[in-house]
């Protein structure tokens, strides 16, 4: 009797953790391909506003599943001012310029040169 309880009680804790990995390796994938939006992105918003010196990437977004796309805000420094705006994801990959954005005030149009921060949701960091 005290063998068949070890036994349902160590098959239950196996598949917990199976579940338990299971469900983590599902988030991290989520994550990895969050982030390769990011990087779309990123290049994006450089192609799109003039003097970008750093772009952080907000760990909450709004999941809309059903409509097929995501809406993530987006912290951009331009001449040490900071400014927000929300994007949509996934981007459009093949466009150059950001296409889906809540435009913010002050920002000019244009392409900025040289080396932009960005800060992934993931906490990566990388000069682009």
């Amino acid at each position: 009797m005290k063998k068949k309880i070890v036994i349902g009680v160590m098959i239950i804790c196996l598949l917990l953790i199976g579940i338990g990995g299971k469900l983590n390796m599902d988030r991290k994938d989520k994550l990895a391909q969050i982030v390769e939006w990011e990087r779309v992105v990123a290049g994006q918003i450089k192609n799109t506003f003039e003097n970008v010196e750093e772009i952080k990437f907000s760990e909450k977004f709004v999941l809309k599943p059903s409509a097929g796309f995501h809406s993530m805000g987006v912290k951009i420094k331009i001449l040490e001012t900071d400014y927000e705006m929300t994007v949509k994801l996934p981007p459009v990959e093949q466009e150059e310029r950001l296409s889906s954005y809540a435009y913010t005030e002050g920002m000019e149009k244009g392409i900025t040169e040289g080396t932009t921060k960005v800060i992934y949701t993931d906490g990566s960091e990388e000069d682009i």
